[in-house]
């Protein structure tokens, strides 16, 4: 053995069950010797004898230096001595994580029941301001204060005003806050949202704005009871949205805002009950212009108000209705991501002409939602027809009086386009007979508002009755101001990835006929065969596929080690290696094996830029960034709607009577929606109550919506390699993230999984076993492994929570603790102490202990913070309060089992803190340690404690 034997050692302490009825502990290392040096071998063989004795030694002393070095006597004493091995009940832990949900899920229900209930009351309870009053107010000079979150804490950047508040603005004080995502709060009040095409000078918004304000009682309350509550916010049907605690927008007064919570999904899934709706498009000759761009319009706004509940279809008709999207004849389609992206695209190119024939579009839309009510498909509530047209030249009453009277179970909307357009007399009766709403859309400008005034008639029926307030919870999804944002980054994304391949294949197609050229020029006076150059060597005909393969044109290492292998080939077998072109000439084959790897750049050549991210498109990409780019956090909301109690509105009518005019009130029924109360839950709150030292190695937890769709699993990636939100990220089915182990094809069902899939849809309780295949290092490795699920619905919430646990080893858990009361009564000994020195580390992402208003104090790191309660725990008035809090700034959320595992721990590891003595050799007590070259030795617990010691720098006395 030739060089200087070279390894690094990798220790860790685990612990296993023997057998099914014994308890005893059996405490195995893992050693990892890598860089051994080269073994070069003799010409004559070595005698077996001697290389046995050679293993034998190797292994004996790498042994003994492992013990010593992992102390692996003195840990294994101490757990044999106190440790003891549980068996998991997998239905007992799903329960009990699911009722701690639930637990969780119920306080944020009540939260936002307070905050409907205070927002009926105020609505009724404050004077209203009229037009007239705020026309004088502002002839007065007079302003309504309020915290606009557009203008708070903005200032002159140059000019002799630099440093002063911008005109209108306010100054807030705020401080940034781990538990609302690291971004500036303040907790006294709340903040107002006002979207761009809203003026928060009408009336209407103007009350809403200050009545709404006397909410930050009841939202202060909520926060001071709930600590892990996080935004807590009321959507107005008006258009703004308060929102608690106050923080400043990301987009300032006069810059692009595309927000409005009117669009967001908890208002969206609240203010209306799930729906089928069917949209007919005016295709006819006179849809041109700016008329069709505005129809255009009305559609992807109206595809904008759908949720995943919701289903759907387009159809544009002129003298026939047409599908836009052919796959999607005679059905209608859940209005999920992929779905709505498919109609989005159908609507992008469409022709008009010939004459708009009304009886087939309204035949066909009639028929379609006939029969998914008769057949129990689709929503089973709600069922609109959105007309989209620029007028009627009848009211088509038989058409309505065969398909929709006298129950009218299907409810018109029907939208005008055109500003020259006037006889609406047609289309307005339409929507009034079948329960609808008319609008006129004459601008782009105005598309959304006259959009979005179906909602409110699709909620009257919950409003007219008041006595049940739906709660609704959400899907997951990225809290960000505007989806297809993200959508256009990712489209915009692929387009310059797909023009670089094309330009980078084009370059290279180039660069090899360039290259091939020349070593033509190079041998053509050789006779004979022009494939061997001066040296008789067989020239390179570079090909696309063997630039992937051996990367820069110009890398005569690679060329040479491959002309050197053909050579041999030809050597070894030259008939099988000659092909004749279809000239008949005999040339060398010299096509490679198919690409394994991905070339990496080479200084000296291009770079196959087809296969790999080009670092162009990353600094294109942070050129577009703007203060609007969202941070990404998954959460899911939980809201209700809130109605107008005042059931009756005063209408000033004026009637002619006998040549004058006279003003009469009317009170007239109303059935008003005056917004949507809710709170954001973060996926991540989720996860916490399903603390990864109780499921154990290789265990995890996932949760399932009421459509299959995963909130959370592992295997759930929203965001791809730059950062980007994927395309229908939250529309993920549990088939997609559970790959079972299994010899179908790709797009054969698992009958276990699909199974299991719709227990859980249902909401059932239930276990099951299967295989599945799980990917490591980066999905580079894959292995199989049987694992037991256990799965259990949420009550009161359409969502199911799943656990997924080893089978065997999965099922079983070491289990010790110290109380840290009875060990300073009985020895008084001070914690703290096992945990001196600073070689150690805990699991930066579990929950150990913390207060609930974390912006109120702060640490350094996870391992002060834990510090800081373990000194805590010692103090006589302490008491573990891991689940109920109390309702002060000075409460804190604590695990006690997972706080006392860790004290254990590191009582059971605080050998690492002493000096090691590796004296196999009395002449040389260092000798195994140089021989091995170990570095560092460390151990690993259940509680997330890491200990280590670098042995490199113990002193040899």
């Amino acid at each position: 053995m030739s060089g200087t034997p070279s390894s690094e050692l990798h220790c860790t302490v685990l612990s296993r069950r023997e057998t099914m009825t014994s308890t005893k502990l059996v405490f195995l290392f893992s050693v990892a010797v890598i860089s051994l040096g080269t073994v070069r071998t003799a010409e004559a063989d070595l005698p077996h004898v001697e290389i046995s004795n050679w293993a034998i030694r190797f292994g004996a002393q790498m042994w003994e230096i492992g013990k010593q070095v992992t102390r692996i006597r003195e840990i294994k004493e101490r757990y044999q001595s106190e440790a003891k091995i549980e068996q998991v009940d997998g239905f007992a832990m799903v329960k009990e994580m699911a009722e701690e949900m639930e637990n969780m899920m119920g306080d944020k229900i009540e939260a936002i029941k307070r905050i409907m209930d205070a927002a009926e009351q105020l609505s009724v309870s404050h004077p209203r301001l009229s037009r007239q009053d705020l026309y004088e107010m502002r002839q007065r000079a007079e302003t309504i204060e309020y915290y606009n979150a557009k203008r708070l804490n903005m200032y002159h950047k140059s000019g002799p005003r630099a440093g002063e508040l911008l005109d209108n603005h306010k100054e807030l004080i705020m401080s940034n806050s781990q538990h609302f995502g690291n971004v500036g709060v303040n907790t006294s009040v709340s903040a107002v949202h006002v979207p761009t095409n809203v003026f928060d000078g009408g009336p209407d918004v103007m009350n809403g704005i200050l009545w709404s304000e006397q909410l930050d009682r009841i939202f202060m309350t909520n926060y001071e009871s709930d600590p892990s509550l996080t935004w807590q916010y009321f959507g107005s049907s008006t258009g703004f949205m308060r929102q608690y605690p106050a923080t400043k927008w990301g987009q300032g007064e006069w810059e692009p805002d595309l927000f409005d919570c009117r669009l967001r999904p908890w208002y969206l899934q609240a203010a209306a009950s799930p729906k089928d709706m069917i949209i007919l498009v005016d295709t006819s000759g006179s849809m041109t212009g700016v008329r069709k761009e505005i129809a255009k319009h009305v559609v992807l706004t109206l595809l904008d108000t759908l949720s995943e509940n919701d289903f759907i279809n387009i159809y544009k008709f002129s003298e026939v209705p047409v599908p836009v999207v052919p796959c999607f004849k005679d059905k209608l389609v859940q209005a999920n991501l992929e779905n709505v992206r498919e109609l989005r695209n159908g609507m992008m190119e469409s022709e008009t002409s010939d004459i708009a024939n009304f009886t087939s579009a309204f035949t066909t839309a009639f028929e379609i939602l006939a029969k998914y009510n008769r057949t129990t498909q689709g929503s089973q509530c709600n069922q609109a027809i959105m007309l989209v047209t620029d007028g009627a030249p009848v009211g088509y009453r038989e058409i309505f009086e065969k398909y929709n009277w006298p129950h009218k179970p299907v409810r018109v909307f029907t939208y005008v386009i055109g500003r020259e357009i006037i006889d609406t007399a047609a289309t307005n009766w339409m929507a009034c007979a079948n329960k609808g709403y008319f609008a006129r859309v004459t601008s782009l400008a105005e598309v959304r508002e006259q959009v979005l005034k179906y909602i409110p008639v699709l909620s009257r029926p919950m409003v007219m009755y008041q006595k049940d307030h739906p709660v609704i919870w959400t899907s997951a999804y990225i809290d960000i101001a505007e989806p297809k944002l993200s959508d256009w980054l990712w489209e915009i994304r692929e387009r310059r990835k797909q023009r670089d391949r094309s330009l980078n294949y084009r370059a290279l197609l180039r660069l090899i006929s360039e290259r091939n050229n020349a070593q033509s020029d190079d041998t053509s006076n050789v006779t004979g065969n022009n494939t061997r150059d001066a040296s008789g060597r067989p020239t390179i005909s570079m090909t696309v596929e063997q630039y992937l393969t051996y990367g820069n044109l110009v890398n005569e290492e690679r060329l040479n080690a491959h002309r050197i292998k053909q050579e041999r080939e030809e050597a070894a077998n030259p008939a099988n290696n000659q092909q004749h072109n279809r000239q008949g000439k005999s040339v060398t084959s010299t096509t490679p094996n198919p690409v394994s790897s991905v070339p990496t750049k080479h200084p000296d050549g291009p770079r196959a830029e087809a296969l790999v991210k080009p670092d162009t498109l990353k600094a294109w990409l942070k050129r577009i960034e703007t203060r609007t780019k969202p941070k990404f956090l998954m959460a899911i909301s939980v809201a209700t709607p809130v109605y107008d109690r005042k059931n009756f509105s005063n209408i000033i009518e004026k009637i002619l009577i006998n040549d004058i005019w006279e003003e009469k009130t009317r009170t007239v029924r109303t059935a008003n929606l005056l917004g949507v109360a809710g709170t954001d839950i973060p996926v991540t709150e989720l996860k916490k109550r399903t603390p990864a030292y109780k499921l154990g190695v290789n265990g995890y937890s996932f949760i399932v919506n009421n459509n299959g769709f995963v909130l959370h699993h592992p295997d759930h990636r929203p965001l791809d390699a730059d950062g980007l939100l994927k395309p229908n990220y939250n529309t993920v089915d549990l088939s997609e993230v559970e790959l079972v182990d299994s010899d179908g094809g790709p797009r054969e069902n698992d009958t276990y999984l699909m199974t299991m899939r719709r227990e859980m849809i249902e909401r059932r309780e239930g276990e099951t076993s299967f295989k599945v295949r799980v990917h490591h290092d980066g999905m580079r490795r894959v292995s199989v492994r049987r694992q037991r699920y256990y799965y259990r619905g949420l009550k009161g919430t359409p969502y199911s929570l799943g656990l997924a646990l080893p089978d065997g080893y999965g099922h079983f858990r070491v289990v010790a603790e110290t109380e840290v009361k009875r060990l300073m009564a009985d020895h008084n000994i001070n914690v703290s102490s096992f945990f001196s020195g600073k070689n150690w580390k805990i699991h930066p992402d579990w929950i150990y202990c913390r207060y609930n208003y974390d912006h109120l104090k702060s640490f350094d790191s996870p391992e002060a913070q834990v510090m800081h309660f373990v000194d805590r725990t010692q103090r006589e008035r302490w008491r573990w309060n891991s689940k109920h809090p109390r309702p002060s700034h000075d409460s804190a959320r604590c695990d006690k089992h997972l706080m006392q595992s860790l004290i254990f721990d590191a009582q059971a590891t605080e050998v690492f803190d002493k000096n090691i003595s590796l004296s196999i050799d009395r002449q040389d007590p260092h000798a195994m340690f140089k021989l091995f070259g170990i570095s560092v030795a460390f151990v690993a617990t259940r509680s997330g404690l890491l200990r280590w010691q670098d042995i490199s720098t113990i002193d040899d006395k």
